[in-house]
């Protein structure tokens, strides 16, 4: 599942929240720092691994991932980023005050230390109370579990956050490893739309089964 381009609306959001969230079978804990709704960090150990921290990209790291140009603080793995990176990490710079929850993350992996990828949300929530995700990562660091860690790390962003209904998601039809990573998260296949298998997973609140799909389309 790759990034790609979609406008961005920006809101506003006040909150403040301490939260453990236990996300099978990955252990996800989101720490919120004050009422201005910076994310501090989304912490996540990767069942199986070393684990992998989610950690959401200030004004100031996402130019230089933009840029692909570290700063003398920064740990990158070779590799990074890629141009799936610096595309989101671009979206960000507009904000100014950054984007709130709804922003991107960096994937930053325990053992090394490196930054390996990025993960995030297309914007805030929509008007039916939607959002989309992506994520993408160096080669040497797929197939260890990161990526479900990480769209497990997004999914409790939006419990947390409130406000959304519906979690999207796609990716190409034989991309197995990313259609694992949505179905080990809750997301069920809603449609198809050339190459793309299109992906929802409903945080209902209505007594309707978290995960169900409101409907098949072909496109």
């Amino acid at each position: 599942m790759q990034w790609r381009q979609r406008p961005v609306t920006l809101c506003a959001v006040r909150l403040t929240i301490d939260i453990q969230d236990d996300v099978a079978p990955d252990r996800v804990h989101l720490r919120y720092r004050r009422a201005a709704f910076l994310v501090d960090s989304v912490a996540v150990t990767a069942s199986g691994s070393g684990g992998v921290d989610v950690v959401l990209l200030s004004i100031q790291e996402a130019a230089r991932v933009a840029a692909a140009t570290p700063g003398p603080t920064d740990v990158w793995a070779e590799g990074f980023p890629r141009g799936e990176d610096r595309a989101p990490a671009s979206r960000v710079l507009p904000a100014g005050e950054g984007t709130g929850p709804f922003g991107v993350y960096r994937l930053v992996e325990r053992a090394s230390g490196a930054t390996v990828g990025t993960a995030g949300f297309f914007g805030p929530p929509d008007g039916s109370r939607a959002v989309t995700i992506g994520y993408g990562m160096v080669e040497q660091a797929r197939g260890r579990g990161y990526a479900t860690a990480a769209m497990a790390a997004l999914v409790s962003v939006c419990r947390a956050a409130g406000g959304v209904d519906v979690v999207k998601a796609d990716t190409e039809v034989d991309n197995f490893a990313s259609r694992r990573v949505l179905e080990k998260n809750g997301f069920s296949q809603v449609g198809r739309s050339g190459s793309l298998l299109l992906y929802e997973l409903r945080l209902a609140t209505d007594g309707t089964r978290p995960g169900a799909p409101a409907g098949r389309s072909e496109t």
